[in-house]
């Protein structure tokens, strides 16, 4: 099941892989036509965003992957601990 689902997802990311080349025309144009201040703002820009956006989804990874690590301590049984105290 698991291979099924990976040689789908792969299938998808090649298929959209033509789109994510189509860049926007006009916004290529218009940073293409800036000075040189203007670009660098604009490459700042970008790192703001991405650092933004990178953030927010290592810290859901994050917060998924210790939910995930601590939900096996539910499952606990207290009468196999040796520390415990009988009831």
């Amino acid at each position: 099941m698991k291979r099924r689902a990976a040689s789908i997802a792969l299938w998808l990311a090649l298929a959209a892989a033509p789109a994510f080349g189509q860049g926007c025309a006009m916004c290529y144009t218009g940073a293409h036509a800036a000075g040189a201040k203007a670009q660098k703002a604009l490459n700042r820009g970008i790192g703001v965003l991405m650092v933004t956006t990178l953030s927010m989804i290592g810290g859901l990874a994050l917060l998924v992957f210790k939910t995930r690590n601590s939900g096996q301590d539910l499952h606990h049984d207290d009468a196999t601990d040796p520390g415990s105290s009988p009831k």
